[in-house]
């Protein structure tokens, strides 16, 4: 008759060898054992690790959905923004410090949206992205979003069925990152003579991100939203439901970064 290995004693012998090697590694490097965390609180640090890792991942989706001109990524930090370019450098280096300011209460924890208004050319969107790269060095997931590319998608849906999948993606992205970027607002609209347009779909889409985007019960943003447009708020009113542009675009003139008398510097 063969016998099984009894494991009950092997498992108490490999806990007794255990606790034996834990009681040398202590005292070998005076360890203070008052201090060591207790298996309730390793246990609750596990977890809450384990929830920063999902958070950044999903980020990292959000990220990767984002719409850039022609496909093609760019950053700018604020050591790049460059007031001599303009004839007024005082006034840009004003700008380019707002901006800083702005981008630093946001990067410790204050919410609120920041819009940035000018001529095409001036640097809004250069400003806007240095904002955008100090909050996701801040560990805030980013997203950036084209509006003329957005439109762009929402005109070739009807040829290209894959592209609702596409949009469902930007649209998920747009309404949970901890910061969008809606960059050029307004240069999705149309207009004829005085009035201006966007087509209903679009219309819908910023709706129901304006919606997402802000805690009704706290009257206040939920997700923080950088913009930058050409128009004016009046013309984006125009373009989109007042409710919308009131919920993204802020009145307040401390969080607005305004390009006035800035020259177009592109060089094209």
């Amino acid at each position: 008759m063969t016998h099984g290995v009894n494991t009950t004693n092997s498992f108490e012998s490999i806990g007794t060898i255990l606790g034996d090697l834990r009681e040398k590694v202590i005292e070998s490097r005076h360890i203070d054992v008052s201090s060591l965390p207790t298996k309730e609180e390793l246990d609750r640090q596990t977890a809450i690790n384990a929830q920063k890792a999902l958070s950044r991942q999903k980020q990292e989706f959000y990220s990767e959905q984002s719409l850039w001109p022609a496909d093609t990524p760019v950053s700018f930090n604020f050591s790049d923004w460059k007031p001599d370019l303009q004839e007024n450098s005082k006034v840009a280096r004003e700008a380019g410090k707002k901006a800083y300011l702005l981008a630093k209460r946001l990067a410790i924890g204050e919410k609120f949206n920041v819009v940035f208004v000018g001529a095409p050319g001036v640097g809004k969107t250069s400003l806007a992205l240095a904002t955008l790269c100090e909050l996701k060095k801040a560990g805030k997931g980013t997203v950036f979003v084209s509006t003329a590319e957005l439109a762009g998608l929402y005109q070739q849906k009807r040829e290209y069925p894959d592209i609702l999948k596409r949009l469902a993606k930007v649209e998920d992205a747009m309404k949970h990152s901890d910061v969008l970027l809606l960059d050029d607002l307004g240069t999705e609209g149309f207009s004829t003579f005085n009035d201006f347009g966007v087509r209903t779909d679009m219309q819908q889409l910023i709706y129901r991100i304006s919606n997402a985007r802000f805690d009704f019960k706290s009257n206040r943003v939920r997700g923080i939203t950088l913009t930058t447009t050409n128009n004016s708020q009046d013309q984006l009113k125009k373009m989109y439901d007042p409710k919308i542009i009131s919920r993204l675009v802020p009145a307040n003139k401390e969080q607005r970064v305004v390009f006035n008398g800035f020259k177009d510097v592109r060089g094209v």
